[in-house]
């Protein structure tokens, strides 16, 4: 029965940068296997275990920062349309409105739609659902954003 052996190509300079390349990874690895690890000093062996240490400063969750960044930028858009065009021409129009309500509102209607859209294709590939928040952060804004804007009038 003859065996074949898989022994690797010669370095040459050809190759060299690659295997340069793959040896500091390795030196690397190692390196932080030696730094993160423990002796056992009570067994005649000695043997290495790694440490997984938590980090020292626990990053906040972004779900209140990405429901307020949701909320805000409908909330400020309503209430400064109404700030600048004054009251929307919603039932009887003379023609001397500056903006029809409910163009806006269909308008903000297809934003959210599109936004759910993009949230649930963004919920079922990455099982995050960040942008979900978002949506509920962008509808609640937009309706708080209409009632507040009348106070503007």
């Amino acid at each position: 029965m003859a065996r074949n052996l898989d022994i690797p190509p010669p370095i040459k300079e050809e190759n060299k940068a690659e295997y340069m390349l793959e040896s500091a990874k390795l030196r690397d690895a190692e390196a932080w296997v030696a730094k993160h690890s423990e002796i056992d000093e009570s067994d005649s062996a000695t043997k290495r275990y790694i440490i997984i240490k938590e980090p020292k400063t626990k990053n906040k969750s972004p779900v209140p920062i990405i429901f307020t960044l949701g909320f805000m930028i409908p909330c400020l858009i309503w209430m400064s349309l109404y700030a600048n065009l004054g009251e929307p021409c919603s039932v009887f129009c003379s023609g001397k409105e500056h903006w029809n309500f409910y163009e806006a509102f269909i308008a903000n209607l297809y934003a959210c739609g599109a936004i759910l859209f993009l949230a649930l294709i963004d919920a079922i590939g990455n099982k995050k659902f960040r942008c979900i928040i978002f949506f509920i952060g962008f509808a609640s804004g937009s309706f708080i954003g209409t009632m507040l804007g009348e106070l503007f009038v």
